[in-house]
């Protein structure tokens, strides 16, 4: 989801769209075991760290290279 914030007062976005990304991904490292979920950062766009966490299923940590293949406009909002 892209989103463009709006330069007037009181209008949440000037443009909203959802894009679909080609990823290209090559692991580097990969690591599984015990652990625990940490959110990162916050977000008013992406609220993700207002969710709790009922069940850790399966911890991974990975080290990756990650190109952006290609892009495409799927909606504008």
């Amino acid at each position: 989801m892209r989103v463009i914030q709006s330069p007037e007062p009181n209008v949440p976005y000037s443009l909203a769209a959802l894009v679909k990304g080609e990823l290209e991904i090559r692991p580097k490292e990969a690591w599984v075991g015990e652990g625990n979920c940490i959110y990162s950062g916050i977000s008013e766009l992406d609220p993700w760290h207002q969710l709790p966490v009922r069940k850790n299923l399966r911890c991974t940590w990975m080290k990756l290279d990650i190109n952006l293949a290609g892009a495409a406009i799927i909606e504008t909002l």
